[in-house]
């Protein structure tokens, strides 16, 4: 689906980022929905401008800006790159 292939355009293509190899590689959306349910909680939650920002205790990011979703892995990896839709607006407006 779309979802997958914007994470698949976002991970390095350098041959280095295998299965073996999990401490290199980048997060998926798999993990960040475990997170969550394994009980991250958000530690930061800005609102300004158009702009939201949404920080989790684990790391994780969810953003939105200039009409763009994006979900950042721990280590600053860009997970998912998309147009924002309002599933995106309803679900991060309702932390306000």
């Amino acid at each position: 689906d779309d979802m997958d292939d914007d994470m698949d355009d976002d991970s390095a293509d350098d041959g280095e980022n295998d299965d073996h190899d999990n401490n290199s590689r980048p997060a998926d959306l798999s993990e960040f929905l475990k997170s969550l349910r394994n009980g991250s909680t958000i530690t930061s939650a800005e609102s300004a401008s158009g702009k939201i920002e949404i920080v989790y205790s684990d790391g994780w990011k969810e953003k939105i800006e200039d009409n763009r979703y994006t979900l950042t892995d721990p280590s600053g990896n860009t997970i998912v790159s998309r147009d924002v839709n309002v599933n995106d607006l309803t679900r991060l407006n309702s932390v306000f």
